[in-house]
């Protein structure tokens, strides 16, 4: 009898079985007691089922729902990981694993090459982007996922690993041997001078020592160039561990400055900047956008409430949620949310109430934010992420572009326009004429051009309500002319938003060229965030008056 699935919702029967038979209630402190006696409660509930449901249930599924059933009505960072998903976990938190130094991914039925790291194993035995998997180690892929391949692909430093591979443009699969290294996924994907002496470092995640990989790439900036300003992209950079963002901060303020702060039910301490700053005069400017969160937002919130830099793009995510790591049986993790972070003004990061309210939260109304002063006097608002002081209005993908790049257009015609030009400018002066790009048009099947918009979206919305509420038939006839015409207007947006289409077209044709720093590079000349930084940084006194005026500026721009 197969074991049948639970509803979570019935499960709180878990925190169990590390502590069944009392271990967890022997450690209760006192006044405890009403804890003890749930514990007791989940332990009966869930001995019941496994011994008396009328199917076989699985322990180990029971447990797994169980646990998800409480983490989800706290809040979507608090989880709990098995074994191997603490591997990863962990193998993520350090940036630090045995493999082969590529990604993967599914293009229809076939496990394709998306990137090469330069100087990895896959980039010396020669492999490209585009190369499909047809054997690992004699055995075909054919009907295999990702999840599938990842594990065989991985494995010790110094081990072998045999491959056969298809390569566009080539008649005859091509066998090769990867040697197996240790890969270090780099925070810092790309650092430069730009615009002159102005020194620019992309920064993507707050991994184990990614302090130093931030401490490098300013010392080479420093060494190399006479620099006027620099650059701290945060942008699309989730966070990660809270003590490299303090490290880091501390490379630019003056000891003694406050950078963090933590409250939590047992403890409320501040950390401050220790040591003598890499530079405290620099001008500086850091990037953030709507996906700069966690250690991301502690930097950054160190930065703008000491007045030492300028803070450009759009508001931060708002997560101020202190995660910690408890060890459990069995080499299992649970990751459970345990404090606030605060600036150094004092506000709270987080924008978001999550208990009593499950996993999705409440935002926190307008009413309810408190404002703050940063060192200057200038007025910063709680509960509300970082928001810039210089805000500017996100340029958001249209959904025509998204759809070309999740059905792989995109990346399938830089496939082919390699094949074609396999040499190219360099990526920041690389640029596809008007001719490419109608070859792109007419490289695409129209009729499977099958996105929604929003406004399809909304359409579809009001028929069924029409129809619930008995209109169905005097909308009807209306609506679908409206989507007849929507349909058409659609082959349309290939014009209408041609220069968005023709930047994602060559930041993948870089890439392909050269590497990831390519795809960076290439996307400067479009990039209006870090052409205000820049504008900024060529500007002492405004850049002065930003940090001494209690104003913000809104600056928009337009597609």
């Amino acid at each position: 009898m197969k074991p049948i699935k639970v509803r979570s919702t019935a499960l709180v029967l878990l925190f169990l079985l590390s502590f069944i038979n009392g271990v967890f209630s022997q450690q209760l402190p006192d006044g405890k007691n009403e804890m003890a006696k749930d514990q007791n409660i989940l332990d009966s509930v869930y001995a019941k089922i496994i011994a008396n449901y009328v199917e076989d249930v699985s322990p180990d599924k029971l447990t797994r729902m169980g646990i998800e059933g409480m983490t989800n009505a706290l809040d979507p960072f608090s989880k709990y990981y098995s074994k191997s998903e603490a591997d990863e976990f962990h193998e993520q938190i350090n940036g630090k694993f045995g493999g082969t130094g590529m990604v993967i991914g599914k293009m229809g039925t076939q496990i394709v090459i998306r990137q090469i790291f330069q100087g990895d194993p896959a980039d010396k035995a020669g492999l490209k982007v585009g190369d499909v998997f047809l054997e690992i180690e004699g055995q075909s892929t054919r009907g295999k996922s990702i999840w599938d391949i990842l594990p065989q692909l991985r494995g010790a430093p110094g081990t072998k690993v045999n491959l056969k591979i298809r390569r566009p443009g080539q008649h005859s699969d091509i066998s090769t041997v990867v040697l197996r290294e240790e890969i270090k996924i780099s925070s810092v994907p790309y650092y430069g001078v730009i615009s002159g002496n102005i020194g620019y470092i992309r920064f993507v995640g707050f991994s184990a020592h990614c302090s130093e990989a931030i401490s490098s790439a300013i010392s080479d900036l420093k060494h190399m160039h006479s620099l006027i300003g620099l650059v701290l992209d945060l942008r699309d950079n989730p966070g990660g561990l809270v003590r490299e963002a303090i490290y880091i901060s501390n490379f630019f303020l003056n000891s003694s400055d406050p950078i963090v702060r933590y409250k939590s039910k047992s403890e409320d301490s501040t950390e401050y900047a220790t040591k003598i700053p890499m530079d405290s005069l620099i001008p500086l400017v850091v990037l953030v956008n709507g996906s700069t969160a966690s250690a991301s937002e502690v930097l950054t919130g160190a930065i703008e409430d000491n007045d030492r830099g300028v803070v450009i793009g759009q508001k931060t995510f708002g997560k101020g949620l202190v995660g910690f790591l408890f060890d459990l049986q069995s080499g299992s993790v649970l990751k459970l949310t345990i404090a606030h972070y605060y600036t150094p003004s004092g506000r709270c990061i987080q924008a978001k109430n999550y208990p009593g309210n499950g996993g999705t939260g409440t935002a926190i109304p307008d009413s309810l934010k408190k404002i703050f002063k940063t060192k200057n006097g200038r007025n910063v608002k709680e509960s509300d992420g970082i928001t810039p002081d210089i805000v500017m209005t996100s340029n958001d993908l249209p959904q025509i572009a998204h759809f070309l790049l999740d059905s792989n257009y995109i990346f399938n015609y830089a496939i082919q326009y390699k094949l074609s030009h396999p040499i190219i400018l360099p990526a920041a002066d690389f640029h596809i004429t008007n001719e490419d790009y109608k070859k792109f048009k007419n490289s695409l099947n129209v009729q499977k051009i099958s996105y929604q918009t929003v406004t399809e979206t909304k359409i579809n919305e009001l028929m069924k309500t029409a129809d619930a509420e008995g209109y169905g038939k005097i909308a009807d006839t209306v609506l679908k002319k409206m989507k007849t015409r929507l349909n058409q207007n659609k082959l349309d947006d290939l014009s209408r938003y041609e220069p968005q289409i023709k930047e994602l077209l060559e930041e993948e044709i870089a890439a392909q060229s050269y590497y990831e720093k390519g795809r960076i590079e290439a996307s400067f000349k479009n990039d209006p965030v870090l052409k205000e930084a820049i504008i900024i940084l060529n500007n002492s006194i405004e850049y002065s008056n930003i940090l001494m005026n209690n104003t913000r500026k809104i600056n928009p721009f337009s597609n």
